[in-house]
């Protein structure tokens, strides 16, 4: 469950620290990466929101 998503984040991390150019164009552009992330961190906090409500954890 949380292994897949670290997964997913680590590649969405890989892709915005990678810089492949031809021809100065950029290959993977750091949007991706970083779409990539966010998608990733929406997944991430809605598996940590479902712990805090099963386990009744406080936040700040």
């Amino acid at each position: 469950m949380y292994g897949e998503g670290f997964k997913k984040f680590y590649w969405g991390f890989l892709l915005v620290l990678i810089d492949f150019r031809l021809q100065g164009i950029d290959i993977f552009p750091d949007i991706i990466g970083f779409i990539f992330l966010l998608v990733v961190l929406n997944f991430l906090w809605s598996k940590v929101r479902f712990l805090i409500k099963r386990y009744h954890i406080i936040t700040l």
